[in-house]
């Protein structure tokens, strides 16, 4: 990232931050005689952005307003490392039908129905068993090393162009 991108992240940050505050000044404006808003920025940038550091104060009070760069900015992918997916509870369906779970992570399965299976629909090759399992079935956990999009469907009520049920699991 060069000079002008970091500082015009550093910049949208303090813009959201500097809205943010005026928006809580102004809710909170009724406890609070005379409200100010402080805005300080470190000269300086380091490689997250420059120091920002933002205040509501009153003759008496100061309170400082913690900067939240995950909310600012944009919320990072934080998938989680295990995830569950139901089979058949609802009818011929996977819930959710696609779902992320983090590189490294782990996916099982569990029969809420019966008459069900899963079959990858290319590599890597999984399949639940054969025949088809019943309610109480569960299948996993299966571990996802590789980022990428897995498709997979229930021999008896889907089909690998996705079609009926089927289910995608997302890698991040």
């Amino acid at each position: 990232m060069d000079e002008r991108q970091t500082g015009s992240a550093g910049a949208a940050a303090a813009f959201i931050a500097l809205i943010t505050l005026l928006t809580l000044a102004a809710l909170f404006a009724p406890r609070f005689e005379h409200p100010t808003v402080e805005l300080l920025a470190a000269p300086t940038a380091r490689p997250a952005g420059p120091v920002v550091e933002l205040w509501l104060s009153t003759a008496d009070r100061r309170l400082k307003l913690e900067p939240q760069p995950d909310i600012a900015m944009g919320a990072r992918d934080e998938s989680p490392a295990t995830i569950v997916i139901d089979v058949g509870s609802a009818g011929f369906t996977f819930s959710p039908k696609v779902d992320t779970v983090a590189t490294g992570g782990t996916v099982t399965w569990n029969w809420g129905g019966s008459g069900h299976s899963v079959i990858s629909d290319g590599p890597p090759s999984f399949t639940s068993h054969t025949p088809l399992e019943n309610a109480g079935f569960s299948y996993g956990p299966l571990t996802f090393n590789t980022a990428g999009s897995y498709a997979y469907h229930c021999s008896a009520h889907g089909n690998s162009s996705g079609g009926g049920m089927a289910g995608t699991i997302v890698v991040r």
